[in-house]
């Protein structure tokens, strides 16, 4: 369900050019190191805020205006389960999935969407370089994550 939630804001967010999504990029990756890496040293538990909205992490505190039967521990996680390949004895205790956050998926796949529709436009019935790099890149950044 979550990669359809990723695939279809990739099909419905149109993005003007590459500026656009440059400065988002960058934006995001600033937004993320500070809500992964900074914000443990503010929380009193020092579980990051970005990991507890990823994994579903509920809190204990009242919802107001919530129905009787709501439940705050029933959260729709925006991350997905990515399983370790490598296959190491170092790696016998550690977990065996790696988690990817939404941002990470969407992000990245806003701009490897621009370069295809840019291939379409500029250079039509040509081969997609643009796309293919991007492709590649999108990839082996997703493959570094895990």
């Amino acid at each position: 369900m979550g990669i359809c939630v990723c695939l279809n804001i990739i099909k419905s967010v149109p993005l003007p050019n590459l500026k656009i999504i440059a400065i988002i990029m960058v934006m995001l990756f600033v937004y993320d190191i500070f809500f992964v890496f900074i914000t443990p040293y503010f929380t009193k538990d020092g579980m990051s805020i970005m990991e507890k909205v990823a994994t579903g992490a509920s809190s204990n505190k009242p919802v107001f205006d919530a129905p009787q039967d709501y439940s705050p521990s029933e959260q729709i996680p925006l991350s997905v389960k990515i399983p370790y390949l490598q296959k190491c004895d170092i790696k016998v205790c550690a977990p065996i999935y790696g988690m990817i956050g939404f941002g990470d998926i969407v992000i990245p796949g806003l701009l490897t969407a621009y370069c295809a529709y840019f291939d379409t436009l500029a250079h039509p019935g040509e081969t997609k370089w643009y796309y293919i790099i991007s492709c590649i890149a999108y990839a082996s950044g997703l493959r570094s994550r895990t």
